[in-house]
C-alpha cells in the first residue's frame, strides 16, 4: 500500500531531525514546523502528498441513527483488561520522566499484568571474566517490577545471533548466567521472549533457522529453573516476529515437534500486530483493524494438526495503528492521535474476541515516533514537549478500559463496522456497577453516529438503589491535549443520578474517532 512505501522511504530518511531527541528536551513547547529535506518533500509530491494541505478537524459530513444494546444477564466471561498489558521504552531513554511516570501509571489505573522491556545480552556480559553485571538497568528492571505484576524480557538476538563467536553450549551458558542474574535480583521477571522482529532486523535469522536460535533460549532458561527452584519459574516463548505470518510460524512450530530433546518448551507464541503482507503489499490495520480477528482461529488449526494444545497463550506483543514513521496527516499528528486512541481499541476489541489472546499496548512514551504515545511528549508536529503527568489520547482511552468492570457482557450494535470502522462497543459488570465503552473508529472517513444505548437487565444488587451516572468522552476537544493542554487527562463530561431499574437508556454523539465512557455505579 502507498502509505506503507512512502513509511519504508522515511526509515531511511529522517523527515523530523530532531525528533529523536525528545527524551533530551527541555518541556517547553516549540511552535515551529520541523525540517522537512528536499528530497522527502519531493518524494511525497510524488505520492500525492501536499504538505502544506491545512490540517482540517475531524468532523462528521453525514450521520447515521445507530442502537446499542447492552444485555447484563447475557455474560460472556472475564473481562480482558488489556491496559494491563503494556510496553516500556528501552532503558536509556526517558529516564528523568520514569520514575514520576511508573507512579502516575500506578494510580491512575494502569498498574500492569505484564509490562514488556528490552534487554541486550552481550552489553551487560564480560567475555573476559564470564561476569555479568547488570546495575546499569537496576532502576529500569526496578521501575519495571513496581508498575507490574509480571515482567517479560525482550531479550535481544546480540550474543546469541551474532556478537558472540562461540559455541553454542557456550552461549547457553552465558545466556543462563544472565537470565540467572536477573531472576535472582528481579524476581517478578517471568517471561523471556526470543529475539525481537527476526523477520525484519536482517541479521541472517530466517525461518528456516530460527528454532536453532531458540533452543538457545529455552535451553538457558531451563537451567536458571533448574539452578534457583523459584517460586515463579521463568517462561520462554517467541517468535516475536512483526508480523503474524505462517511462512515463520509453521517452520517454527515444525522445528518444534522434530525437537528430539525431552526439555523442549514453547510456553507461549508472540509475534506484532501492525500489518499483514500477503504478498508484496503491505496492508495496515489502522486501514481495517478487524484484519485480526482470524489470527488466532488460523494458529490453533497450526497447533492441533501437530498435537499441540491450543490453549498456549498468544502475546500480541506490540502492536500499533502507525507502525516505524507511518501516519495519516504527516505535518501534523493532531488528527492522528486521535486515530490512534480509537484506532487502538479497535484493534484491541478484536484480539479480545479470541480466548488466551494478550494484545500488549505500544508504548508510554516512544523514543523518535509520537502517534505511538501514551503520554504526552511531542508537539502536533513532533517536536520535543515532554510532560509529567499528562495523557494523550491513546493513554486515555487507556484508562477508560481501566475502569472497566471485571465481566464481560453482550453488546449488541445495529449498526456492525464495515471494514473494521465503524461503531463499536465493550461491555462490562461487577457486584459495584456497569460499564459501557463506545466508540467510532473512522481513521481518514467522516461517518458521525447518533447512538441510543440501551442497558438492559440490570444486576438486581443496582435495583433500586441510587445511582451515580457518569459519563467520560475522547475527542477533538475533551481529554485532548492538543485542544488543552492544562486539562487533558481523561475528563469526565456529564455526573448525574437516577434510582436503578431494571433497564436504563441514553443518547450519544460520536464524531469521527471519539470514544466514551458510561459508568453506572452505586
Amino acid at each position: 500500500m502507498k502509505n506503507l512505501q512512502i513509511l519504508i522511504f522515511l526509515f531511511s530518511m529522517l523527515a523530523f531531525s530532531n525528533c529523536t531527541n525528545a527524551q533530551q528536551s527541555k518541556p517547553e513547547q516549540k511552535t515551529s514546523q520541523p525540517a522537512i529535506s528536499e528530497e522527502v518533500k519531493q518524494y511525497l509530491k510524488q505520492q500525492g502528498i501536499d504538505i502544506n494541505a491545512p490540517i482540517v478537524p475531524m468532523l462528521a459530513t453525514r450521520e447515521t441513527n445507530a442502537t446499542v444494546n447492552v444485555n447484563c444477564a447475557n455474560s460472556n466471561g472475564e473481562f480482558l483488561h488489556a491496559e494491563r498489558y503494556n510496553n516500556f521504552e528501552s532503558s536509556g531513554v526517558f529516564v528523568e520522566q520514569r520514575d514520576s511516570d511508573v507512579d502516575f501509571y500506578n494510580k491512575n489505573g494502569l498498574h500492569g499484568t505484564i509490562y514488556r522491556v528490552w534487554f541486550i545480552g552481550n552489553k551487560y556480559y564480560n567475555d573476559t571474566t564470564g561476569k555479568v553485571d547488570i546495575r546499569e538497568m537496576s532502576d529500569y528492571l526496578s521501575d519495571a517490577c513496581r508498575i507490574s505484576d509480571d515482567v517479560m524480557v525482550n531479550c535481544s538476538h546480540l550474543g546469541v545471533v551474532r556478537g558472540w563467536d562461540v559455541s553454542d553450549d557456550e552461549k547457553i551458558e552465558r545466556l543462563a548466567r544472565i537470565l540467572k542474574e536477573l531472576k535472582t535480583n528481579f524476581p517478578k521477571i517471568k517471561y523471556i521472549e526470543a529475539t525481537n522482529e527476526p523477520d525484519y532486523a536482517n541479521e541472517g535469522v530466517t525461518p528456516a533457522n530460527y528454532y536453532q536460535y531458540y533452543k538457545i533460549y529455552y535451553k538457558a532458561v531451563n537451567k536458571v529453573n533448574a539452578d534457583l527452584n523459584p517460586e515463579t519459574p521463568l517462561l520462554v516463548g517467541g517468535p516475536s516476529i512483526s508480523q503474524f505470518s505462517l511462512t515463520w510460524l509453521q517452520p517454527f512450530l515444525d522445528a518444534y515437534l522434530e525437537d528430539p530433546s525431552s526439555d523442549k518448551r514453547i510456553d507461549f507464541i508472540s509475534f506484532h500486530g501492525y500489518y499483514t503482507k500477503p504478498d508484496a503489499a503491505y496492508i495496515l490495520f489502522k486501514d481495517d483493524p478487524s484484519l485480526v480477528k482470524d489470527q488466532r482461529a488460523i494458529l490453533n488449526q497450526e497447533l492441533a494438526s501437530r498435537n499441540i494444545s491450543v490453549d498456549i497463550p498468544v502475546f500480541i506483543t506490540e502492536m500499533g495503528m502507525y507502525p516505524g514513521p507511518a501516519f495519516d496527516d504527516f505535518t501534523s499528528m493532531k488528527n492522528d492521535h486521535l486515530r490512534q486512541a480509537a484506532g487502538m481499541a479497535s484493534i484491541l476489541y478484536w484480539y479480545m474476541e479470541s480466548k488466551n489472546t494478550y494484545p500488549f499496548n505500544w508504548v508510554m512514551r516512544h523514543r523518535s515516533e509520537g502517534r505511538k504515545d501514551q503520554l504526552v511528549t511531542r508537539t502536533d508536529l513532533g517536536l520535543p514537549f515532554v510532560q509529567t503527568e499528562k495523557f494523550t489520547p491513546y493513554g486515555n482511552m487507556m484508562v477508560m478500559l481501566s475502569k472497566m468492570k471485571d465481566t464481560r457482557v453482550a453488546a449488541e450494535i445495529s449498526s456492525e463496522p464495515t471494514e473494521g470502522k465503524g461503531l463499536y462497543s465493550m461491555a462490562s459488570l461487577d457486584s459495584s456497577g456497569v460499564a459501557v465503552m463506545v466508540w467510532n473508529y473512522q481513521g481518514k472517513l467522516t461517518e458521525g453516529f447518533k447512538c441510543e444505548l440501551n442497558i438492559s437487565n440490570l444486576p438486581e444488587s443496582l435495583r433500586g438503589k441510587k445511582l451515580t451516572v457518569r459519563n467520560y468522552r475522547i475527542d477533538r476537544n475533551t481529554s485532548n491535549y492538543h485542544a488543552n493542554p492544562d486539562n487533558c487527562n481523561l475528563q469526565l463530561v456529564q455526573e448525574g443520578y437516577l434510582n436503578g431499574g431494571k433497564d436504563y437508556s441514553m443518547s450519544l454523539e460520536l464524531e469521527p474517532n471519539t470514544l466514551q465512557l458510561v459508568v453506572l455505579e452505586q
